[in-house]
């Protein structure tokens, strides 16, 4: 299973259920690297951030216990259901704050891009990944940010 996230200092990750930057390098990252597994799993407050938009060229996924119904290829319940969809199925974990954390000890790879400035109001920050991972690949620097992949530091 992999992850991909992007974080202000701080690990700050959403303001008001949006990014609070613009970074384009770091959004065709996303669409790149997202496109290449097909499947994208979200918590509620993320899926709702795109406002109906879809994701050309990969199934979204809600990872919510809500009854309400939404347009998706799919919904899980549990974070065990998608663990056992993952099984057979590639799949990235593509945000929140509280999805990113439930999956911590399932993540394999997890691309981050870090926006090398603090963002004053953010209300979303992403769990201390650097406690259980280790840097393995810089994939992009610039003064502004930088791509990384991280991996289990027990590997």
């Amino acid at each position: 299973m992999i992850a991909i996230a992007a974080h202000a200092k701080g690990l700050a990750i959403g303001k008001k259920g949006k990014l609070p930057w613009h970074v384009p390098e770091d959004l065709r990252f996303f669409k790149q690297t997202t496109q290449r597994y097909e499947n994208v799993v979200f918590g509620r407050t993320t899926f709702d951030s795109f406002e109906g938009m879809k994701l050309p060229g990969r199934n979204m996924y809600l990872l919510s216990q809500t009854s309400e119904a939404y347009e998706c290829a799919g919904q899980f319940n549990s974070i065990e259901d998608v663990v056992e969809f993952s099984l057979h199925n590639d799949i990235v974990i593509g945000g929140g704050a509280k999805v990113y954390e439930s999956f911590e000890r399932y993540i394999k790879q997890f691309y981050i891009t870090r926006i090398h400035k603090h963002i004053e109001g953010c209300d979303a920050f992403l769990f201390d990944y650097t406690r259980s991972f280790k840097c393995s690949e810089v994939i992009l620097e610039t003064a502004d940010f930088s791509i990384e992949l991280w991996v289990p530091k027990c590997n």
